[in-house]
């Protein structure tokens, strides 16, 4: 005998050798128990014949010659190919099959001329078959059209928990165990494969004996045809891919997160300029109305000045929100304690909200306490409680809930480095949010309420509040059935949290104060409100002006207020500087920026005080206080 190749595909291993072979009934008989077996258990057609065209064994009685098949490997037998035909080859998967099909078979012909010694061999060929079977991860399956007989291999229970044979071997079985959508299109694709004779490949869901769902790969071809060429039987695998399609999915999830972050990236340091040379002019707009206020008596006046002052307020209240997206510096903490800031967040809703909502908390975290502002905190938890209300509109449950978890793993697209951390979810029933619109939420602006109901700021406000906080925010929605946004904020050990006070506008004593700003407006409305206060007040456009003065005169002056973004020198430069030629005087800085990174910096390097742009002359005042309040030099 000599073994050869046919097809397009070669496996490795297979090589020739020389036997002979006789049709003796018994030879017959065992080899035709080996194909039945194979037929069974292997999505493959195995057919012999004799040196005179006869068939030794093989497909069934009218099946399709082997000519006709897609044969993948072919022994030549006195002149005529013993074969087994599939679809394909599909990355070695059936080439231990082939090199046990190739040996038994060989151990068949020998064992003609010496019965004993081949038939030990043919049984240790048996048995490596089993083993080459059973050490496939694919599932296997045999289904005869004519009987609807099925037949499922061991592994292919074991890939749903359950013990080989736990059920019988049914379309019905299979049927109760997946998912409803993907029967009916699954038997519509199996249909139409049967109709053309092809192949076929599907994916469905099946339920696991522990409930999870696990996503199959099915393939399947017609392994079998009767004498009319219609399809008798078909063959394939079952292939457990819920392991790639959820790291797909996982990895899509980060892809997206990563792209969702670069574009808010964008658009936060867009929105932080512009908020920047907006709040200058409110500063002069705001400084300006409170002096008028102050002066006017004629009541028609006043209140033309009170619209003003409302619109000024409106305006900086929304440039604080951009700025509270935009910002990625560092802010002020302490520890503040979530489970009192729902609490307050719960007192003002119960008071406000529509007696149809009904407002839960669950309150679990055993280590409530987080690092960070808590005014932000609070705002961002009316932020996202106020949007829930408005998204059930006709009642339902707003629940807060607070849990802890640990991040182990890598930094994500998020920035969730490990650690433990606070997750702070507020939960709705409400209308819920479509992918599409998900996707877009915490773009500035963006809302989908209508005209004069959003600003389109409160949520990329509560995006900016968390992430200058080190944390993430995610949103799991469903439309029809409500959403979730989870905050995950970095825990600490249980402290001290700090009681907010509300400010206090302290009487300041008369000093004299030194200006470095760029923005003439703002200079002047400085100057206008500090004298207003019985200050005096000398004005520099220039770091380098303002030091060359402080030079002369190192003592002349109380207090220094020096804005953070100048051109040419900048207010971290000016503050060091001047505090080298005047180590008596305070420094406060002010910023349209917020407490940005370099703010930050500045107060860690000494600056007594923080003025953010635009301000009332309250703030300028307690500004003043808390700077003459520290040692000089501070």
């Amino acid at each position: 005998m000599n073994l050869s190749v046919s097809g397009d595909a070669e496996p490795e291993g297979i090589r020739g050798v020389d036997v002979s072979m006789s049709g003796e009934p018994i030879i017959r008989e065992r080899l035709q128990r080996f194909v039945d077996l194979m037929q069974r258990v292997v999505p493959l057609r195995f057919h012999v014949t004799d040196a005179q065209g006869g068939t030794l064994a093989g497909a069934p009685e009218g099946g399709a010659p082997v000519a006709e098949a897609p044969v993948v490997v072919g022994l030549v037998v006195a002149g005529r190919v013993f074969a087994f035909a599939a679809g394909t080859v599909e990355a070695g998967r059936f080439r231990g099959v082939a090199e046990a099909v190739a040996e038994y078979t060989v151990g068949l012909m020998a064992w003609s001329a010496e019965a004993g010694a081949a038939g030990l061999a043919v049984a240790r060929l048996e048995e490596r078959l089993r083993l080459a079977l059973q050490a496939t991860t694919d599932a296997i399956w045999d289904w005869d059209l004519s009987t609807n007989q099925t037949y499922y291999s061991p592994r292919w229970y074991e890939m749903l928990g359950y013990e080989p044979g736990a059920f019988p071997p049914t379309f019905a079985s299979w049927a109760a165990m997946t998912d409803p959508e993907d029967v009916e299109r699954t038997v519509t694709v199996v249909n139409a494969a049967v109709a053309r004779g092809e192949g076929y490949e599907s994916e469905f869901r099946m339920r696991h004996a522990d409930g999870s769902w696990r996503v199959i790969l099915g393939r399947g071809r017609v392994s079998a045809r009767d004498a009319a060429g219609k399809p008798i039987r078909m063959s394939g695998t079952n292939s457990d891919i819920t392991a790639v399609r959820e790291a797909e999915q996982e990895r899509q999830r980060l892809e997206a997160a990563l792209l969702q972050r670069e574009k808010l990236s964008a658009i936060g340091q867009l929105a932080g300029g512009v908020a920047h040379d907006f709040n200058n002019q409110l500063t002069t707009v705001l400084g300006c109305a409170e002096l008028l206020m102050a002066e006017e008596q004629d009541p028609q006046k006043r209140e033309l000045v009170a619209d003003i002052l409302a619109a000024a307020m409106r305006s900086a209240d929304l440039t604080r929100k951009l700025l509270s997206f935009s910002r990625q510096g560092k802010i002020q903490r302490s520890d503040v304690d979530v489970h009192a800031l729902v609490a307050e967040v719960v007192g003002v809703l119960r008071r406000s909200i529509d007696r149809r909502i009904r407002i839960e908390t669950r309150l679990e975290a055993p280590c409530p306490v987080v690092k960070g502002d808590a005014a932000d905190l609070q705002n961002a938890l009316l932020n996202l409680a106020l949007n829930a209300r408005d998204a059930m509109p006709m009642g339902g449950v707003l629940t807060f809930q607070t849990e802890n978890a640990v991040v182990n793993h890598a930094p994500s697209a998020e920035d969730l480095v490990p650690g433990r951390y606070l997750v702070l979810s507020v939960i709705d029933t409400g209308q819920g949010i479509s992918p599409e619109v998900r996707s877009r939420l915490f773009e500035p602006f963006f809302t989908t309420k209508h005209a004069g109901q959003g600003t389109g700021m409160g949520l990329p406000s509560v995006y900016g509040t968390v992430r200058a906080h080190q944390g993430a925010i995610r949103v799991t929605s469903e439309v029809g059935r409500g959403s979730a946004f989870s905050l995950h904020l970095p825990a600490v050990e249980r402290g001290t949290p700090v009681a907010r006070r509300p400010s206090e506008i302290p009487g300041v004593p008369p000093c004299r104060v030194l200006v470095v700003d760029d923005e003439p407006l703002v200079r002047e409305q400085l100057a206008r409100s500090l004298r207003s206060m019985g200050h005096e007040v000398d004005l520099f456009a220039r770091g380098a002006d303002g030091i060359a003065r402080l030079r002369e005169a190192p003592q002349a002056y109380e207090v220094a207020i020096v804005d953070v973004s100048m051109p040419e020198m900048s207010g971290r430069e000016t503050l060091a500087s001047m505090r080298q030629v005047a180590p008596g005087v305070r420094f406060i800085v002010a910023s349209g920026f917020a407490q940005q990174g370099e703010v930050q910096t500045a107060l860690d390097e000494g600056a007594a005080a923080f003025l953010a742009k635009p301000f009332f002359r309250a703030a300028l005042a307690q500004a003043l206080a808390q700077a003459l309040a520290n040692p000089r030099g501070g």
